[in-house]
């Protein structure tokens, strides 16, 4: 497996901490392992396959000091494709473990079955129909008997009170009393008489929903089970289990099936001292995501976060990238402020609200101007690499009204865009559903089934040196909907300039911009334009 360089003279200079799998841009000596792999990959893996995967190389140093790499491959390794580290998981003990439970699994599957397609199940979900529909029937012709006699009896109520006939207007009274209870009086014995069968059908439901249940937790222990083979060695000779490492969650579908947390297994197994990693993807993108043949991307956050760092226990590692950039104290510029709205130009780079890693935001950084005696809320967020317009509330009052006014679409936004490459069209319109992609996040993918309804109307501005400046007016606010939007093949094909998550270029700046907002003031009811101008 462990491969050498045909030319030491070629090779960088090996790092002295194990550069972090999550950067964005591998170390040289990885760099040049990866394109000596791409090369090898040529023809094996083609470019045009049905959907590509990630490759991933690991240079090391082995017990006798020589330099060499290993290639790893995520998900199955295609048959014939040799000189890949092999799968984690003990194959055999997992394939048997996966087939007691599906046989398990089969028997539960044909008990429901049985139970939902039995004469006794079905005929109660008849009858049930039926006395359900008959009592419709009933009692609609009750009610239209009603408000027939209603109008009936409100002109002879009407002639009683001006003759002063009090017998006759209480024989009106009675009578409608009378419908009224017949009505209720007919939906009583409807309902006795379902009472019977829906009791029936409610034990029924239960042994369904117990069989359910059953199912579902032959399942959880299968993954369970299936997840108890993964005993990921790391550097200081320990081997935990996948599982334990994610406590108290659980893995994610396909955790230690990526080529990175492969590839550190099989150097600690051997106790090779790991030097440096590169991932890229190889092959057609997938009809969810947006990947770029040969492009190198982090390791996911999602399944390999709570692996990689532990695996490198032993090794002086670099530690995970900061996701906040350092800005000068006058960031952010505020364009517009009064007693209840503050209107900023946040720069590219700083996020909206507080993360996980970092307070530094333009909340926070407001809220130290404005002090403690102003509450500073963000009424909607742009994406961390996304500049521009960014509207926050001064009291609950206006952040409630304006909320509103976002979730009923009635707020304009304007934004422009350099895009990586040529855009034919003049204009258009694109609709593809988002959701946030699970194992790597904060990406998104477009997913069809589960996604949320994603709407951006765009407009193509200019064309400058094979690029293209475009205006986008989304109508919908989703997390990197415009960046997603445009990358994607169902899109505009083409990414935003910068993008280091669905583009191709990492070494610049998001070229993103919100320009402009509309809204109407939470106090008046004004209409408001604020603008801040495109910096690129």
């Amino acid at each position: 497996m462990l491969q050498r360089f045909a030319d030491l003279s070629a090779v960088p200079a090996a790092p002295a901490v194990f550069p972090s799998p999550f950067s964005n841009s591998p170390h040289p000596l990885a760099r040049h392992a990866a394109q000596l792999l791409m090369q090898q990959l040529q023809g094996r893996l083609p470019e045009a396959d049905v959907c590509g995967r990630m490759a991933a190389v690991l240079v090391v140093r082995d017990g006798a000091g020589q330099l060499g790499w290993l290639a790893g491959l995520s998900g199955e390794i295609p048959a014939g494709a040799d000189g890949f580290v092999p799968p984690i998981d003990d194959s055999d003990a997992r394939q048997a473990s996966e087939v007691a439970a599906a046989e398990d699994i089969a028997v539960i599957d044909a008990q429901i079955s049985a139970e939902r397609e039995s004469a006794a199940y079905r005929g109660l979900l008849q009858q049930i129909a039926r006395l359900e529909t008959l009592l419709e029937a009933d009692l609609q012709r009750l009610q239209t008997a009603r408000e027939r006699n209603r109008i009936a009896r409100k002109a002879a109520r009407a002639q009683a009170l001006a003759e002063g006939d009090k017998a006759a207007e209480a024989a009106l009274n009675r009578a409608s009393r009378a419908e009224r209870e017949a009505i209720r009086q007919c939906r009583r014995e409807g309902q006795a008489q379902l009472a019977a069968p829906q009791a029936a059908l409610a034990d029924c439901e239960r042994r369904l929903e117990a069989l359910q249940t059953a199912r579902r937790r032959r399942l959880a222990l299968r993954d369970r089970q299936c997840f108890d083979h993964y005993r990921l060695r790391d550097f200081r000779g320990g081997q935990p289990s996948l599982r334990a490492l994610y406590r108290p969650s659980q893995p994610l579908p396909g955790s230690g099936d990526c080529a990175e947390p492969r590839l550190l297994h099989y150097a600690a197994t051997r106790r090779w001292q790991p030097l440096a990693m590169a991932s890229f993807w190889w092959g057609a993108s997938p009809a969810a995501e947006v990947r770029h043949h040969g492009r190198f991307y982090p390791a996911c956050r999602g399944r390999c976060g709570p692996l990689l760092p532990a695996q490198l226990s032993g090794v002086e590692t670099e530690p995970m990238p900061r996701m906040a950039l350092y800005f000068d104290a006058s960031e952010p510029v505020v364009i517009y402020e009064d007693e209840t709205i503050v209107v900023a130009d946040k720069p590219s780079g700083m996020l909206s609200v507080p993360g996980k890693r970092t307070s530094d935001s333009v909340v926070t950084r407001l809220q130290a101007r404005y002090g403690s005696g102003t509450e500073i809320m963000a009424v909607h967020r742009l994406d961390m690499s996304t500049s521009g317009v960014m509207l926050l509330a001064k009291s609950l009052g206006a952040f409630v009204h304006l909320q509103k006014q976002f979730s009923a679409r009635q707020v304009s936004k304007r934004y422009e865009a350099i895009l990586d490459g040529t855009l034919r069209q003049a204009q258009g319109e694109i609709s593809l559903p988002l959701r946030t992609d699970f194992a790597d996040r904060p990406r998104q993918v477009v997913c069809d089934q589960h996604g949320k309804a994603a709407l951006t109307r765009w407009q193509r501005l200019a064309l400058e040196n094979g690029r293209s400046r475009v205006a986008f007016f989304p109508h919908t606010g989703r997390t990197h909907q415009l960046r997603l939007h445009a990358a994607h093949p169902r899109g505009l094909g083409l990414p935003i300039l910068g993008d280091e998550l669905y583009g191709l270029n990492t070494d610049l700046r998001l070229h993103l911009h919100a320009c402009e907002l509309r809204i109407r003031h939470p106090q008046d009811g004004r209409a408001l334009c604020f603008s801040a101008a495109t910096p690129f």
